[in-house]
């Protein structure tokens, strides 16, 4: 969470009692301790209301849940990228396999529990300018510069084990299945990348080919 709020909220009440300390100290009005404890309760209260903003901003932006990012924050970022040069974005979907199963085998908290091992997975398993989000329900999104097949599908291994790790650790599966797209080779288009993807990721579960 950042703290930009409470940065802004405490240097503008700061600068306020700037200014009327220096007009006391002009106008010779002296101090007491009111006036002392009226600069710190005032200086607390600020303080209070920018850690309020900072946390209304974090949960506009992220997944209650997961603390990943959310739909729409995923969508602000990929309506600022825009074709340049060489760079290509990957557009990866994550699907926890058998998650309604899990949830009825082993009740939500399980399920639960499950999203934010999912969640801390993918957020150590990326690189700190991708973009990983919640979609919705078991599905997350993922979207990164894209350097080349061998090293797409060599992340994608790298998911694929962790949560199989997982599944073990668990004592049940929580598998994953998965499918990509790119930007801007595919589509430049979000919500037609997220339909290739899934494609993929489903062409990806039924075992019948991998994706592209």
């Amino acid at each position: 969470m950042k703290y930009y709020g409470r940065i802004y909220t405490v240097l503008i009440v700061i600068g306020f009692q700037l200014v009327d300390f220096l007009n006391r100290s002009y106008n010779h009005l002296g101090f007491n301790y009111v006036d002392v404890l009226s600069y710190a309760l005032t200086l607390t209260a600020g303080y209070l209301i920018g850690r309020k903003y900072d946390q209304a901003v974090f949960y506009s932006q992220r997944d209650e849940l997961t603390t990943l990012y959310n739909r729409r924050f995923l969508s602000n970022f990929f309506s600022r990228l825009s074709p340049s040069g060489h760079t290509k974005y990957f557009v990866l979907i994550i699907d926890c396999d058998n998650f309604k199963t899990i949830n009825d085998s082993h009740g939500h908290h399980m399920g639960d529990l499950v999203l934010q091992k999912a969640g801390t997975i993918l957020r150590a398993s990326t690189r700190k300018q991708d973009i990983v989000a919640r979609w919705g329900g078991d599905e997350f999104v993922i979207i990164g510069q894209y350097d080349d097949k061998e090293a797409m599908g060599n992340f994608m291994q790298r998911l694929d084990e962790q949560f199989r790790t997982m599944s073990s650790d668990l004592g049940f599966p929580a598998t994953i299945s998965l499918g990509y797209s790119l930007y801007p080779d595919h589509s430049e288009e979000l919500h037609e990348l997220l339909r290739l993807a899934d494609r993929n990721m489903y062409v990806s579960k039924e075992g019948k080919k991998k994706p592209f």
